[in-house]
């Protein structure tokens, strides 16, 4: 195999609508490259993607796994496709507010200083 690129399969069930299937498909030519996304059928229920990788499809299924700016949930991993389904919670970005105050914390609350990571 060497460093030829792969092509990979990419399924992808229950797309809410055709905007996220847009917005996915920024978000792969983002990652692997405008040229190494091919688009082989849009459609809410099931969207395929044939993706150019020099790699393995798991690497790829790592790389698309670790970004955390696509709602995706990997499902399974083949040697030619990676099955997965739309997860809008993955793309999500909680953030929370702490107040000042917490960041100094008492030694009767040193439960506390361990609960919470540095802020």
């Amino acid at each position: 195999m060497g460093n030829a690129p792969t092509q990979v399969e990419l399924m992808v069930h229950n797309l809410p609508n055709f905007k996220r299937i847009k917005d996915l498909e920024y978000g792969l030519k983002k990652i692997v490259g405008k040229k190494s996304v091919r688009v082989l059928h849009r459609s809410n229920k099931l969207s395929k993607f044939e993706l150019t990788f020099k790699g393995s499809a798991d690497d790829l299924a790592m790389k698309l796994d670790d970004a955390g700016n696509l709602p995706l949930e990997i499902v399974q991993v083949t040697q030619t496709q990676i099955l997965s389904k739309f997860d809008a919670i993955r793309q999500a970005e909680i953030a929370i507010a702490v107040p000042a105050t917490l960041n100094k914390i008492g030694s009767n609350n040193t439960w506390l200083a361990q609960a919470l990571p540095e802020l």
